[in-house]
Formats: structure tokens, sequence, C-alpha cells
């Protein structure tokens, strides 16, 4: 009897020993590989999602950032590159026209009697439009005083009043309360430069671009000449600044006559001069005419541009382009310039780019 039972425990033991061997070696790792492996899948997942939660907001202000961009890069596109020739706004002899936009929203122009059709009569007229191309002629001249008055630049003082800077045996000026009646103030700069065209910096002081073609300007052959530059604190007193602005006798103009500058600000703050260049070479490869140059510290400047130039007009004329003055518009940019047939000025016409305010 004793020997059965010592069998049976013997087996029952070898049975408990045998199965807790097969759940150690054999079930057990395989539930261990079932949950390891989950485990580290799902790591690299969360990891991932993560990241991309992080990064999303800056994708996401790189995409706003370009959508910014976009409209202002679209403008551009659609400014044309072309300047289109609107023809004569102002009939009749007359040159150096310079615009002004008033406080009512109305432009007044002042220009030129020119030389070469009133030789007795030099002096500045005016005229005003609302809409930049229909013109009304104001009444009598400018500057009452005196005589040979000419290339007139203008621009409103921070009192409200109006100053004109103009050629009359070196550079004078002369002020006014209505823009209509000015008062001679005297001599502003002992030069033989001549075309003033006058900017307000941001600091409060004054620039004057001026045209130096030496002592003379010998027609039809016109010298060489260089665009200079002076500086005021106060628009009244002036002093030459070192340098030269831009220079007729380099490339790419290699002799040419520029002149009557005109200077604009443009909305970045940089500036821009348009000017005439003309020259034998320049006019028989096509490019004698208007061209602008680009500066951002208003001293030094580049990227100089063709605009456009000699043109037929309806009535088959050879068209010639001088004394260019530019003015934004809405949309684009206008300018006016002294249109020539032959030896006679056919008046002030205008060009536009960018927006056509006649429709």
């Amino acid at each position: 009897m004793k020997t059965k039972v010592l069998i049976i425990l013997m087996v029952l033991i070898a049975l408990g020993v045998g199965g807790f061997f097969v759940y150690k070696n054999v079930i057990a790792p395989e539930a261990e590989v079932e949950v390891l492996p989950k485990e580290e899948a799902e790591v690299p997942l969360v990891v991932e999602e993560e990241l991309e939660k992080e990064e999303a907001p800056e994708e996401k202000e790189e995409k706003v950032t370009e959508e910014e961009e976009q409209p202002e890069k679209e403008e551009e596109e659609k400014l044309p590159s072309v300047w289109t020739i609107e023809g004569v706004v102002i009939p009749g002899g007359y040159c150096d026209a310079e615009v002004v936009k008033l406080p009512d929203e109305r432009y007044r122009m002042y220009y030129g009697l020119d030389p070469r059709t009133y030789p007795e009569n030099i002096n500045i007229v005016s005229a005003v439009s609302s809409d930049g191309l229909n013109w009304t002629p104001e009444p009598g001249t400018r500057l009452s005083e005196g005589f040979n008055y000419a290339m007139p630049s203008v621009i409103e003082l921070l009192d409200g009043r109006w100053r004109m800077y103009y050629n009359s045996g070196g550079i004078q000026s002369a002020v006014s309360d209505d823009g209509l009646n000015f008062q001679t103030e005297g001599l502003r700069l002992a030069t033989n430069l001549v075309g003033p065209t006058v900017i307000r910096l941001d600091d409060g002081t004054y620039r004057m671009y001026l045209q130096d073609c030496g002592e003379e300007v010998a027609f039809p052959t016109p010298p060489a000449c260089q665009i200079k530059s002076a500086i005021s604190s106060d628009g009244f007193n002036w002093d030459m600044e070192p340098g030269i602005r831009l220079d007729g006798t380099k490339p790419p103009f290699y002799g040419a006559f520029i002149s009557t500058p005109s200077i604009v600000k443009l909305s970045d703050g940089s500036f821009r001069l348009y000017f005439l260049a003309g020259s034998e070479k320049l006019d028989k490869e096509g490019m004698e005419g208007i061209y602008s140059t680009d500066s951002i510290n208003g001293l030094s400047f580049s990227n100089i541009t063709f605009l456009f130039g000699k043109y037929i007009d309806e009535e088959g004329r050879e068209i010639g382009t001088a004394d260019p003055c530019a003015v934004k518009i809405e949309g684009g940019w206008r300018i006016y310039y002294a249109s020539d047939c032959g030896p006679y000025s056919t008046g002030i016409s205008s060009a536009v780019r960018g927006a056509i305010n006649n429709e």
C-alpha cells in the first residue's frame, strides 16, 4: 500500500514539474513577444504625430506669409512694363512741366513758355485738372516780376505754403500762399547748373538735383552732361554735395546730353530719378528719350532704364520727348513731358503705366 502511494506522489510531482517547465519556457515567451513588439511599434508613431503637430504651425506660418506677399507680387506682375502714350494734354509752345497734387485732390501743372515759341516772354504759367488729363489753363503768369523764368520745381511747405525753385541767372525761389501768386525770394544757389527738382527727405532736410552741362549748352549738338545735387536744412540755404549722381560721359550714355531731372520717392522709401538722355548715338539706336534710375539713399543711382522715346503721332509726325515729370496715380504712374515736332514744341503730353483714368 505504501508503495502505491509513493508511486502516485512521484507521478504527481513529475506532472507538476513538467507543467511548470512548459509554461515557463513555451507559453510565457510567446506572450512577451506579442507585447514588446507592440510597444516598440507604437512608440515611433506617437513621436511622429507629436513632431507633425509641433511643425505644423511653422508650416502654416510660412504659407500665410506667402499668401500675404502674394497680392503685392501679383500687383507688380499686373503693372505693365511699357508706357502708353496718351497724347497732348496741353497744346501749344510749352515745356518743363511740373505737377503737384492739391489738398482738394485736384492737380496743378506749372509749365514754361518755350523760348523757341515765346522768345520775348519766357515765364511760368499753370493749369488745373481733376483727372490729370483734362486741363484748364489759369490766367496770368505765376511770376510777374522780371523776365526769363524757366524750369520750375514746386513743393508744398509744412505750413501749407508753396515754394517754387526755377532758373533765372542761377537757382531762384519764390513763395506763395495759394500756389498762384508767387513772391520772389531771391537767389538760392549761385551756379550755372539748371533744371532744379526738389524733394523733402524724411529727416526734414531738402535735396535738389540739377543738370550740369558746362558753361553753355550748344544746340543742335549739346554737350555731355551730369546730374549733381545740393542739400539744405531749411529749403532756403543750399550747399552743393560732392560727387556726381549721374554721368552722361560714361556708360551707358558715352557722351549723352542728360537733362531735366525729376525726382520721386517710392512707397518702399527709395528714390527714382526720371530724366532725358539724348545723343547722336542714342538716336541712331532708337534709345533717345525718357529714362529712369533708382537709388536707396538718393546719392548712388543704378538700374538705368529706357522708358520711351520718339514716336509717330496720329498726324504722321515724328514726336520727340523731353522734360519728364512723374506723378503717382491710382494703380500706376503718369509722366508728363514736352513733345517736340522738329524745332517746335507741340505742347505738354502724357504717358501712363499701370492705369488709364480717362475711361
